[in-house]
């Protein structure tokens, strides 16, 4: 039985691995972005986002028009985001945009790379020889103030990685061994101090994958250690990273006798009432698991 568990307990924790992979892969695709301004198309595809100090980021934009080549002039107007969020400011940064090697309809230019957690706000303008404005994208953008948003990124340390992906695996493993021991509680009564271990381990091993070190990953990436509640609740990985660890450490405390002692006449709750809680707690590690592919893991 014990073997049973090991195996079934390594197949759902690869499988949704690999789930977790196809989310990560299929949920950042290129955002393209389109403005129509009189005779002239313009396209900008972007990503939203750029990684490491290495190389600089390039933006582009494709023009379709009576005018092209160098009959037009592409600019990228950009700023550097207040942290504070306060407003634009009026001192704002101009790069030619050139023409793309073998293009006559495409316009690129880059700028430095900003630190982790930075960011600016920008937008692209084409004009023509007399540099009278053809368009804009996002369409009047300089007098409505609608900018769009590109964020700077680190690049994250491979042991750091590692280790928040092992103990992230780690605690899913556990997790499924609990789920398990929790129904075979039905026939097998003693499976109440297997639980207990199996939901202490788990709690570790989120507390570890999810929490300390994921928190060291976030911060050299985005330069926030923590974007989860209370602080923000937009961070998925973090949030219900949160709420699985809270779970978990209370079936853990809940289960006091069999999770440490192999006690369980020192258990807090009944078995039955601890197989609920196991079933609740299970989908929220899931989740966890899942999101934490947000992460550069």
């Amino acid at each position: 039985m014990k073997t049973l568990k090991v195996i079934v307990a390594i197949v759902v924790t690869v499988a949704l691995f690999f789930v977790s992979k196809h989310i990560t892969e299929s949920d950042q695709p290129l955002i393209e972005y389109r403005t129509r301004s009189g005779d002239y198309d313009l396209t900008h595809v972007t990503t939203g986002f750029h990684s490491g100090l290495d190389t600089s980021p390039v933006f582009s934009v494709r023009v379709s028009g009576p005018l092209s080549g160098k009959s037009l002039k592409a600019t990228l107007i950009y700023f550097v985001a207040d942290p504070t969020g306060l407003g634009i400011p009026s001192d704002t940064s101009r790069a030619p945009m050139m023409l793309a090697e073998d293009s006559r309809n495409e316009y690129d230019a880059s700028i430095q790379p900003l630190e982790a957690g930075e960011a600016i706000w920008y937008c692209v303008q084409v004009e023509d020889s007399s540099s009278s404005v053809l368009g804009t994208i996002p369409d009047d953008a300089r007098s409505s103030g609608e900018y769009l948003e590109f964020r700077f990124k680190g690049i994250a340390p491979v042991w750091l990685v590692l280790l928040v992906a092992g103990f992230l695996a780690a605690a899913m493993f556990s997790a499924t061994l609990a789920l398990i021991s929790s129904v075979m509680l039905t026939r097998h009564p003693s499976f109440i101090d297997s639980l207990g271990k199996e939901a202490l381990w788990t709690t570790i091993f989120l507390l570890l994958g999810g929490g300390v070190f994921s928190a060291m990953l976030s911060h050299e990436v985005t330069a926030t250690a923590w974007g989860g509640w209370p602080f923000g609740v937009a961070n998925l990985a973090d949030t219900a990273t949160e709420a699985a660890v809270i779970c978990w450490l209370i079936l853990t405390i809940l289960l006091k006798g069999s999770a440490f002692s192999a006690l369980s006449k020192h258990n807090l709750i009944s078995s039955s009432r601890a197989r609920i809680i196991t079933l609740v707690c299970y989908p929220l590690i899931v989740i966890a698991y899942l999101a934490s592919r947000r992460l550069p893991l």
